[in-house]
């Protein structure tokens, strides 16, 4: 039994050295973003079926905005977004409502009563949201028209249109 502790506490130690030593602190690293480099290309499906990919929209700006219907703050964006949804279309701007690892039943039941007019994608298996690196949700990620990222963060930014000119 004494042996058992001893060996239980070396290998707690063991593993407190290590992960110490190799991060320098017992913080977790943030996943760096991709920001300066080109954008992923995707392929998901809007509420309709219809297959949608960034590629479509090489030329132009695009916000991607990463989001679940369970997040109270996704939830204060959308409302944002659809506010200013005029706004970024008349600048030239493409908006793609992303919702993450929910199934389509759930995302239209959320949306009935909203007039949504952007539309909303659905990355069901996480995909898209994995190979931005996303830790959470809401997140957008600003792409120029040169296809490379711009910003990427968890509130949408006032000054949008000058991060994607």
């Amino acid at each position: 039994m004494k042996r058992k502790m001893i060996l239980q506490l070396i290998l707690c130690s063991a593993l407190f050295f290590t992960l110490f030593s190799h991060t320098g602190s017992f913080a977790v690293q943030p996943i760096e973003t991709k920001v300066n480099q080109p954008a992923q290309d995707f392929k998901l499906s809007d509420l309709t079926g219809q297959e949608i990919s960034l590629t479509q929209f090489k030329g132009r700006p695009v916000i991607l905005f990463f989001w679940t219907t369970w997040c109270p703050y996704c939830r204060q964006e959308l409302s944002t977004l659809q506010k200013e949804y005029s706004n970024i279309t008349a600048g030239g701007v493409t908006l793609l409502a992303i919702d993450i690892g929910e199934p389509k039943e759930r995302v239209e039941r959320f949306l009935k009563d909203r007039n949504t007019a952007f539309p909303v994608l659905l990355d069901i298996n996480s995909k898209v949201a994995n190979s931005y690196n996303l830790i959470g949700v809401p997140t957008f990620v600003l792409i120029d028209a040169q296809g490379k990222i711009r910003f990427q963060g968890n509130s949408f930014p006032d000054n949008y249109l000058t991060i994607l000119q």
